[in-house]
């Protein structure tokens, strides 16, 4: 995924302060695997940078949570 889509950032409301060109990248789902995303479908991927994936991450597990949804 890095080699068609570079090595960027793709989070579109990522921090701007934080370098978003070479730094470690994570492929995660757009809608995570435990919502019903396409796990194997690369337009439901971005990359993201550690603090904008953290981020992200937290806030699904969250919704989840406030739905009674999922078993973390």
């Amino acid at each position: 995924m890095i080699k068609v889509r570079g090595r960027s950032c793709e989070d579109p409301v990522h921090d701007p302060v934080t370098p978003r060109h070479d730094v470690r990248l994570y492929g995660d789902h757009i809608i995570e695997i435990e919502d019903g995303g396409a796990k194997l479908d690369p337009s439901n991927v971005l990359l993201r940078c550690g603090p904008c994936h953290g981020r992200k991450t937290a806030a699904a597990r969250a919704a989840r949570a406030h739905a009674g949804v999922g078993g973390r």
